[in-house]
């Protein structure tokens, strides 16, 4: 648990992170400034993430996590039907830069949070940052006492290599992500990671269909809270085509407005 203050210094970064965000053109992103000006303390971290979404939601929601100083970071599109939920989480533990696991993430949920605000959409939609992933999933916890969407999909640690399908996520989802991928020439891979955790598991258990997308590996343990998650690591075709593939994978889901709910 971070036990940084919010303060100016933390804003200054959000700002810094914001500008390197607004600067992605529509193809080729400059995703390496933006992932470079990720920051370390999580009380900045969640400021940074706010700026990000206000841009493209002017009636951002921030809901206090229990038993954490660290707050969600909700967007609400509005849209018929149950919700669509997109999530990554923001906080970040040990001694790496927390680029790899899970800036990489947030970055690309700010992404799709322009793309869909600003298209026409049959759907709601929910873009979460959600806090305190890290100590116990407190975050997602109290996001799933407060709303049932129709379909979740957790964004977590992207860009190592191509995109990656959770095989513990909806039979469904995953197949919808397997199509999408194969549209696209890709062959989404779905190793069982049985270290792996992660935002989607409260929703699990409450019956909401999840899809968790990543890019590990069974031994890439190593690679998430220590010295070696920075953003050298993250390789920017891999994580542009993730992106792409989210999008698919969400505009599906808005064509398709009564998937998940029930008959």
């Amino acid at each position: 648990m971070s036990t940084d203050a919010p303060g100016e210094g933390g804003w200054r970064t959000g700002l810094l992170l914001l500008g390197a965000l607004l600067a992605l053109p529509a193809a080729g992103l400059e995703l390496i400034p933006a992932l470079e000006a990720a920051p370390r303390g999580n009380a900045a971290r969640e400021a940074a993430a706010i700026e990000l979404f206000n841009v493209h939601c002017p009636e951002l929601e921030l809901r206090r996590i229990p038993r954490t100083t660290q707050r969600n970071v909700v967007c609400a599109l509005p849209g018929a039907g149950a919700p669509v939920l997109v999530a990554a989480h923001y906080d970040r533990i040990g001694a790496g830069a927390g680029v790899v696991d899970n800036w990489s993430g947030l970055v690309m949920t700010a992404e799709l949070l322009r793309e869909f605000s600003s298209r026409r959409r049959r759907s709601a939609f929910v873009f979460v940052a959600t806090g305190a992933e890290e100590t116990g999933m407190r975050g997602a916890l109290a996001l799933a006492r407060d709303m049932t969407p129709r379909a979740m999909v957790n964004v977590d640690t992207v860009g190592l290599r191509e995109p990656r399908v959770d095989p513990r996520s909806d039979r469904d989802l995953r197949e919808l992500a397997h199509s999408e991928a194969a549209r696209l020439g890709m062959t989404l891979a779905a190793p069982r990671i049985r270290w792996m955790s992660g935002d989607w598991e409260p929703f699990k258990r409450r019956g909401v269909p999840v899809l968790n997308l990543h890019s590990l590996r069974p031994r890439d343990e190593r690679a998430v809270h220590t010295r070696r998650d920075r953003v050298e690591r993250i390789n920017v075709d891999h994580w542009e085509r993730t992106l792409l593939l989210t999008s698919r994978i969400l505009w599906e889901l808005d064509q398709q407005q009564n998937w998940g709910e029930e008959p």
